[in-house]
């Protein structure tokens, strides 16, 4: 058996804390947001990776806004806005401003449309002595940086949620559970998962019951403590009802 990671006691009974050895992948889970990184990360299955933040935002918006490829074609070389950009400039200016300012427009586009469809937060890497990952940067630069984004559509929050509108306290409510499911692949690219098992002290060190998958190392909020002990209450329950019962009917 492995060695336990932490233990506890309660009303008599052992309660071991052990590293789980085989996870299940958080991305395959129902969650709210998708996953995008720089390149392949950690084994997480269903997540993707892009090149660039802009090759990615065009990508997403393209697949939700049905007017942004005509808006971007207008500002674009064959289109009636880049013949007004050239009208703008003089001739010796068309090589370098024209261009310059047509991907300027095409870029704002873009950028708007994904603002507008999507909500979005970055997810940042720390690694030294073990992974760590957050939505936030962290304090050190040196083993740490943006490594890619939890993206969800507007579409599929009004979705979940069987909203029409989607207001600024649903937008908070959201960010709260991309932040959350982030903690969850961290815990899970770091090896935080654990689970537990139960002996019964006066069976012979029997194992009566154990439990797998709970995230994190706080073992009252990540509820590995509150199954464990109910499990407890429960098997302390059922002999108790076996003695009353005994000495019910088999007492001398």
């Amino acid at each position: 058996m492995d060695k336990p990671y932490d233990t506890q006691t309660y009303k008599g009974f052992t309660i071991n804390v052990i590293v789980d050895d085989n996870p299940s992948d958080p991305t395959d889970w129902d969650l709210l947001g998708d996953y995008y990184f720089k390149k392949i990360q950690f084994g997480l299955q269903k997540s993707k990776t892009f090149e660039t933040f802009n090759q990615l935002m065009e990508e997403l918006a393209l697949e939700v806004d049905p007017t942004l490829q005509i808006k971007m074609d207008y500002w674009g070389c064959m289109g009636k806005g880049y013949s007004k950009l050239r009208k703008k400039y003089s001739i010796q200016e068309w090589g370098t401003k024209v261009p310059a300012e047509s991907e300027e427009k095409i870029h704002q586009l873009i950028t708007d449309s994904f603002n507008k469809n999507y909500v979005y937060l970055p997810i940042y890497k720390y690694d030294h002595s073990g992974i760590k990952l957050q939505t936030t940067p962290f304090t050190c630069k040196w083993d740490s940086g943006q490594i890619g984004f939890v993206i969800v559509s507007k579409e599929k929050i009004k979705k979940e949620y069987n909203k029409r509108v989607i207001n600024k306290k649903l937008i908070e409510e959201v960010i709260e559970i991309l932040e959350s499911e982030v903690d969850i692949i961290s815990d899970y690219v770091s090896g935080n998962i654990f689970g537990y098992t139960i002996i019964d002290p006066l069976k012979s060190d029997t194992i009566i019951d154990s439990c797998w998958g709970f995230y994190g190392t706080d073992w009252k909020n990540n509820g590995l403590l509150e199954v464990a002990r109910d499990q407890i209450d429960d098997a302390v329950r059922e002999e108790e009802e076996v003695d009353i019962f005994v000495n019910n009917h088999f007492a001398l």
